[in-house]
């Protein structure tokens, strides 16, 4: 597949993940005090809470005329998610349903029903063990060996933000060459709150590329996702539209590089903050599982969720009118005490219950191409690296961001 050069790129000269960081309030400090003030008051507040306290310049919330609400406690979160008849995911037409198109993100039943079969055909049990032994497993064992090799490594830029977006890349099946380009309109997608008009131009060449790609998957068919994805049927027998199959693929870029990229930082970051919580996962590889949700619970990736009202309800004591914005705090009901013992404490023996992925039908469509990938980085980095720590002589790493959330750097030492 020819394309290099066969597009405009609205991204020369940019910096465009420290844009995004910018965007997202990277620049901005922990909220988790805000959430538990706000919170013991009341699991509901009346207010777009991103933008009244923590500091962001607008939220998706924003983007709305009605009376905004920020969801904090972990029951009213599960409602709300799962409560599709007053709460709407139609929230994100105003802005992701801008610059990625419509995809099940922006939809509700019956359509999103419709498409979300169709497409999780793409997602089986087979299809997620055939990208491990693919290609997963050997690029994570390339990546960590050499970062084993080298007994000093930068994780987050070495490994986190490439290793994700590398495997994505892959299952597609784009070229190697694109793989820069990609990656790069993938995150400038993602501009929508700070500069829309960029935004929707990366939207523009990321889907002539795309558009190419199904092109070549429907001309030439392969053992690779986008081909299972031309091929996919909905249940009344008709394949997915080039339109459809455009605007998924260019949601699940962002959604499934970024997000896995910031779990690992998380992860990675939590587990060498304690030397002993390394070493007892090295030891007992039945925790692996354990300490990756307890990173996803203690720092999701995405930090919040969106919905719109669209029926009069009461949701956490609030009288909840149509037409509010509503974000859901998936960080504040992960830690919500209610539910959580200790909630600010990383503990392997916690029970499952977190909302990272979000919950009911609008779930993480790949968040089992997520876990696999962080289980098979995580249990080789066990085996090469027994020792990884912390590099004392490096600048000590923080967790940062509002909207996103994970270490912008993490020195780490092997040797």
């Amino acid at each position: 597949m020819q394309l290099q050069g066969q597009f405009e790129n609205p991204l020369a000269g940019l910096d465009v993940f420290a844009e995004f960081d910018r965007d997202a309030g990277g620049n901005l400090g922990n909220p988790h005090s805000v959430y538990d003030e706000i919170r013991a008051r009341g699991p509901v507040y009346r207010g777009d809470l991103l933008t009244d306290t923590l500091g962001l310049p607008s939220s998706n919330s924003s983007f709305w005329e009605g009376q905004p609400y920020t969801v904090l406690g972990h029951a009213e979160a599960v409602h709300c998610l799962r409560d599709s008849e007053h709460f709407s995911n139609s929230a994100y037409t105003r802005t992701v349903g801008k610059t990625h198109g419509t995809t099940i993100l922006v939809l509700d039943a019956p359509e999103h029903t419709r498409q979300r079969r169709a497409i999780q055909k793409a997602f089986t049990r087979k299809a997620i063990e055939h990208w491990r032994q693919d290609f997963v497993t050997p690029e994570a064992h390339r990546r960590l060996d050499a970062i084993a090799a080298g007994g000093r490594t930068e994780f987050v830029r070495d490994f986190a933000l490439v290793y994700p977006a590398a495997v994505l890349h892959h299952i597609i099946g784009l070229p190697d060459e694109l793989f820069e380009p990609f990656n790069q309109l993938a995150i400038g997608l993602l501009l929508y709150r700070s500069n829309p008009e960029l935004a929707v131009r990366c939207s523009a060449s990321l889907g002539e590329l795309i558009s190419a790609a199904i092109t070549e998957a429907r001309a030439n068919p392969s053992d690779n996702f986008l081909s299972w994805l031309c091929q996919a049927r909905t249940e009344d027998g008709d394949l997915l539209d080039d339109l459809t199959l455009v605007s998924f693929v260019r949601i699940l870029l962002p959604a499934g590089a970024e997000t896995t990229s910031r779990a690992l930082g998380t992860l990675f970051y939590y587990l060498t903050a304690d030397p002993s919580r390394y070493e007892a996962v090295r030891d007992d590889r039945e925790l692996v599982a354990n300490a990756i949700d307890e990173a996803l619970r203690i720092e999701p990736p995405t930090q919040y969720s969106y919905r719109l009202c669209v029926k009069d309800t009461v949701l956490g004591g609030e009288h909840i009118p149509a037409g509010s914005p509503i974000a859901v705090s998936l960080s504040a009901a992960n830690r919500d005490p209610e539910v959580f013992e200790s909630p600010h404490e990383f503990r392997l023996d916690r029970k499952r219950g977190q909302v990272a992925f979000g919950n009911g039908v609008h779930v993480c469509i790949g968040q089992h191409l997520a876990l696999m990938e962080t289980t098979v980085a995580l249990n080789h980095a066990l085996d090469v690296m027994p020792k990884l720590r912390r590099d004392k002589d490096a600048v000590e790493p923080e967790l940062a961001g509002i909207a996103f959330r994970s270490p912008a750097h993490l020195n780490l030492r092997c040797d």
